[in-house]
């Protein structure tokens, strides 16, 4: 957030900054708190170098007699490092800052995917419970189809042969051919059903093939 509003130069650039300021001037190295994995909060410790307490105890000790000599009261000068050292805390508190941030959204962010994660099993199995269903339904179209051609194909089948039986009754002589001319069916289809109708005792043909009748008798 910071970065993005030109707050700070980069992440992490202030701790970096402070490390290498403390390091040049002969500082004790930064200690971040806590160093356990329990607690939800983040501290730098910033020490001074003695070099520096010493020149700050000498310009506290200036002052004191100051106004221990005269009685007026003398203004504390702030030495130039320590804006320095103002300016890096600062920048240490904002990282530390962008750090806490990072940290509290890290949860949430593994909080989504957690829950995503647990969706997805959920997701998958309503899919295939669909797909089930879809697949058990088309499957069950289709016998009914087939039976329902099925019924189609019987009834057609005892509608030419009702047919074929009353052709004969009514002209006894008549051949195959022209019988299936009148239904307009193919003649190896009249001949295997003439065949089917002899072979169960329905019809029966006597006499020659040319000056022979038919017997419907069924």
């Amino acid at each position: 957030m910071f970065f993005a509003l030109n707050l700070i130069e980069s992440y992490g650039s202030g701790i970096r900054r402070a490390k290498d300021a403390m390091a040049d001037n002969g500082s004790p190295r930064l200690q971040f708190l806590p160093d356990n994995d329990s607690d939800d909060y983040t501290m730098a410790v910033v020490r001074i170098n003695e070099e520096f307490a010493a020149v700050r105890r000498e310009e506290e000790g200036k002052v004191s007699l100051a106004a221990s000599g005269d009685g007026k009261e003398s203004i504390q000068k702030i030495p130039q490092g320590e804006s320095i050292t103002q300016e890096v805390t600062r920048e240490i508190l904002q990282g530390a800052s962008i750090t806490q941030d990072a940290t509290q959204e890290t949860p949430q962010r593994a909080s989504i995917t957690q829950e995503t994660s647990q969706e997805a099993p959920i997701t998958q199995e309503i899919t295939q419970e669909i797909t089930q269903e879809i697949t058990q339904e088309t499957l069950q179209d289709s016998l009914i189809t087939q039976e329902i051609r099925k019924d189609d194909e019987i009834a057609q089948e005892i509608e030419i042969t009702a047919k074929i039986k009353h052709i004969m009754s009514d002209d006894p002589g008549i051949s195959l051919k022209e019988v299936a001319i009148r239904l307009n069916v193919k003649f190896d289809s009249v001949r295997y059903r003439v065949k089917q109708m002899r072979k169960n005792g329905e019809i029966r043909h006597e006499g020659s093939t040319k000056s022979g009748r038919w017997l419907v008798l069924k």
